[in-house]
């Protein structure tokens, strides 16, 4: 009995030492699990902060990258417009400079055909008239040039007189100049000239008159007296201008 009761206590105690071992071996294992859990998830959590602050990086250089291409396309849209209003600056020069060769090649015109006339061309001519007119003031102010064509130039004398045609209720009437509000100068005006001389006013157009032409009608003085006539549209003269 002794011997059984002694191996039976060695058997339990034998249990009870494997029973704590385990113990302790699964109490170990579930420290290591923790302990590797935490370094797992403290190396992961490193990680995650990382990529975050990557992130943050790449967010805030996408901002940036939208801020310079908002910027690049404000100055875009400027350059656009500068490009556009240089064109437009360009174009008017170009048209003021088409205007300035052309009045200068009317000029050479002029003063070559009073230098060198045609064989046709004699005498007492009316070249042009201009009319143009001023909102501020209400006035209409012309110009009236009258040349000589010929080949020996003396000094022509004579007169010439302006006349307005307006709509009347029944026909065309004429206005002297001089009869219309406005104008100082008197009727006919004197000419005395070599090559061209230019005459220039202003007057001013009562509401009730319908405007229809001008007509200039000059004649000079001397052993062969000349009289010549010109009608210039009064539309066709606010039109160029």
């Amino acid at each position: 009995m002794k011997i059984g009761q002694s191996f039976v206590l060695r058997l339990t105690a034998y249990n009870t030492f494997r029973v704590i071992l385990l113990i302790a071996l699964m109490l170990l294992m579930i420290a290591v699990g923790f302990y590797l859990s935490y370094r797992i998830g403290l190396s992961e959590s490193h990680r995650l902060r990382a990529e975050n602050a990557s992130l943050n990086e790449a967010v805030a250089q996408l901002y940036s990258d939208l801020a310079q291409a908002r910027q690049r396309a404000v100055s875009a849209d400027k350059a656009e417009e500068i490009a556009r209003l240089a064109n437009e600056e360009v174009r008017l020069s170009l048209l003021t400079y088409g205007q300035e060769i052309a009045d200068l090649e009317a000029d050479i015109a002029f003063y070559r055909g009073l230098m060198a006339p045609d064989e046709l061309a004699n005498g007492l001519a009316i070249h042009d008239f201009y009319l143009s007119y001023e909102d501020d003031t209400d006035f209409y102010h012309y110009t009236a040039i009258l040349t000589q064509s010929t080949i020996k130039h003396s000094v022509l004398k004579g007169s010439v007189m302006m006349e307005l045609l307006v709509q009347g209720s029944h026909d065309t009437e004429r206005i002297t100049f001089s009869d219309l509000p406005g104008f100082t100068d008197s009727m006919p005006a004197r000419l005395r000239f070599r090559f061209f001389q230019r005459l220039q006013g202003q007057f001013k157009l009562p509401q009730e008159l319908q405007p229809v032409s001008i007509v200039l009608i000059a004649e000079t003085n001397g052993k062969n007296p000349q009289k010549v006539s010109r009608s210039f549209q009064w539309q066709a003269l606010l039109g160029a201008n």
